[in-house]
C-alpha cells in the first residue's frame, strides 16, 4: 500500500470464512488494522449465503474484527464490531440495543440510521431479513447470465472488487485486498489485474498477496475449527459443474 504508508487500516474483502483464515492471520502478523467486507451478490442459492455469511460473522467475532456487509438499497450495516461483542455473544436484536449510537425503526421498520447512511448493528431477524434485501441477486444475474467461462468470471471479480475498492476509498480505509487471492481455483492473474484495475479507478490502494501457498493449512484450520465448508465457488453456475462431476 505505497500510497498509504501510515494508513494500516485494511478493508479486506471475504469470499468465506475457511479462505479467511490464514489471510487473517497473515494481515494480523503485518500489524494491518482489518475490516472484513462480505459483499458476494455472486453466492447462491440464498440460504448458501446466509450460511457463508453467518460462518464468517463466528469467525470475526472469534478474531474480534469488524464484518461488514450489505443490507439495503446499496446501504451497508456491520454484521458484528469488537465494541458490540457482548451483545453479539448475547444474540440482542437492534431492537434491545441502548446505547447512543441506536435510532429506532421508522414507519416502515427500517432504523433511522441506515435511511442516514450510517453503519449499524444488526443481529437475529433484523439482520436476516436486511441480508436478503442486500443480497444482490438480480443485479449480479443480470450481468454474469449468457456469459461463458471465463468472461463470467471476470464479471464476478469486476463486481465484488470495484464495489470493495469504491467502499475503502469513500470510508477512508489505507487501501483493500481480498481472500480470494488465497484460492488456487481462481484465475489469479485476471483477479489480480480487475484489482489493480479497481483501484486505480478510485484512486485508492491495493495491498496485493499471494497467498496461495497458505491455502491447504487453511483449509486443514477450519475443518479442525469444524467451520461450514462449501463445496462450490459460489455461482449458481460453479454449483452446476461441482454437480455434474
Amino acid at each position: 500500500m505505497e500510497k498509504n504508508k501510515n494508513n494500516k487500516s485494511l478493508l479486506l474483502h471475504v469470499c468465506c470464512a475457511p479462505c479467511s483464515v490464514m489471510c487473517v492471520q497473515s494481515l494480523k502478523d503485518e500489524g494491518f488494522d482489518l475490516t472484513a467486507f462480505f459483499f458476494n451478490p455472486n453466492i447462491h442459492p440464498f440460504s448458501e449465503y446466509k450460511k457463508r455469511m453467518e460462518t464468517l460473522r463466528a469467525f470475526c467475532a472469534a478474531e474480534n474484527i469488524k464484518l461488514i456487509a450489505p443490507l439495503k438499497d446499496g446501504l451497508f450495516g456491520v454484521l458484528f464490531s469488537p465494541q458490540d461483542q457482548d451483545e453479539f455473544l448475547s444474540g440482542k436484536t437492534l431492537n434491545e440495543r441502548r446505547d447512543s449510537s441506536y435510532s429506532p425503526p421508522d414507519g416502515n421498520g427500517v432504523p433511522d440510521s441506515l435511511s442516514q447512511n450510517k453503519n449499524v448493528f444488526l443481529s437475529g431477524k433484523t439482520l436476516n431479513r436486511f441480508a436478503a434485501e442486500g443480497y444482490g441477486l438480480y443485479n449480479f444475474l443480470s450481468a454474469a447470465a449468457g456469459r461463458p467461462y471465463p468472461a463470467r468470471c471476470a464479471v464476478c471479480y469486476e463486481t465484488r472488487l470495484d464495489e470493495t475498492a469504491r467502499f475503502a476509498k469513500e470510508n477512508g480505509y489505507g487501501g483493500f485486498s481480498t481472500t480470494l487471492f488465497i484460492s488456487p481455483y481462481q484465475n489469479h492473474g485476471l483477479l489480480k489485474t480487475t484489482a489493480e484495475t479497481a483501484a486505480e479507478r478510485y484512486q485508492t490502494a491495493l495491498l496485493y498477496r499471494d497467498f496461495r501457498a497458505l491455502f491447504r493449512e487453511g483449509q486443514s484450520r477450519a475443518k479442525a475449527a469444524e467451520m461450514y465448508m462449501q463445496k462450490y465457488c459460489g455461482c449458481i453456475f460453479s454449483e452446476y459443474e461441482n454437480a455434474k462431476k
